[in-house]
């Protein structure tokens, strides 16, 4: 693996608080760069204003911002203290990863979640170990409990639109195929700009990186059963030229495909999973 390659989601810090001071006041303008912050309310109340509106938190409650953004969260309470666990996530991705409807609106109430909440104890959990070193597997639950995450509140709150399903069915079908993204809004009658930001939304990915990680995702699955050579595989993954993919899988992979293939890493594929 190349040395100076790393996750693309890490576990910075996490942990439970107590908090009845109504001194408690934090922000997250600070320059910290890349980072997801997810507090979930035990008990008591708290309080988050995104952009001067002001929300509650109650027990059940979580809220996900990406740092820096417009938000200030503290303890305006005068009686039982405000309960929380938190963690706080790093990316190695452009700012706004999340889709601008949930960084509108990132409380949310995970009671009726259990499998998200479940996720985000094991996240937190893992990150609380006395002898804690970072590993693939905590990059991969992070990666995760963002999927759920955001997958689940755009589900919620507005249901998938019918093109938007369809394309991502003829990214999945489509991807031993040379086909371009707008060939595909081409045969759905949709036009490229406004599908992909449908598709965006959604997904919190581009239709062209998604088919991107499907096509580096098979061309794991190949390296690791296959014999055929790489150039092979790689047009059998739709790459138009084996430099390219070469290129693009150490980018992504962050190894070369002939070393993956000498040790191949289900983890590292494991990482571009959407589903």
């Amino acid at each position: 693996m190349i040395n100076n390659w790393h996750p693309p989601f890490f576990l910075y810090s996490a942990g439970k608080e107590s908090i009845s001071s109504p001194k408690y006041c934090n922000g997250s303008i600070a320059m910290i760069p890349h980072r997801l912050l997810i507090k979930h309310t035990l008990s008591g109340s708290g309080t988050i204003y995104i952009k001067n509106r002001r929300q509650t938190l109650r027990a059940g409650d979580i809220f996900v911002i990406e740092r820096t953004g417009s938000y200030l969260y503290c303890y305006e309470g005068d009686g039982e203290p405000w309960e929380f666990e938190f963690v706080s996530i790093g990316f190695d991705s452009p700012v706004n990863i999340l889709p601008e409807e949930l960084r509108n609106n990132p409380v949310f109430s995970i009671t009726e979640q259990p499998e998200l909440g479940g996720l985000l104890k094991e996240l937190i959990a893992s990150r609380l170990v006395d002898d804690y070193r970072p590993n693939l597997m905590h990059s991969a639950l992070a990666y995760s409990f963002f999927l759920a995450y955001v997958n689940i509140r755009m589900q919620t709150s507005n249901p998938i639109p019918v093109k938007v399903e369809q394309l991502r069915e003829m990214l999945d079908a489509g991807v031993t195929k040379s086909s371009t993204i707008a060939e595909y809004c081409r045969v759905l009658g949709y036009s490229t700009e406004a599908l992909t930001r449908q598709f965006s939304a959604v997904y919190a990915v581009s239709p062209g990186k998604y088919l991107q990680f499907v096509r580096l995702r098979l061309a794991c699955e190949l390296l690791r059963s296959n014999k055929r050579s790489i150039k092979e595989i790689a047009f059998d993954c739709g790459f138009g030229s084996q430099n390219y993919f070469g290129r693009l899988f150490r980018r992504i992979i962050g190894v070369t495909p002939g070393a993956y293939r000498k040790n191949p890493d289900p983890l590292l594929a494991e990482m571009l999973y959407l589903h």
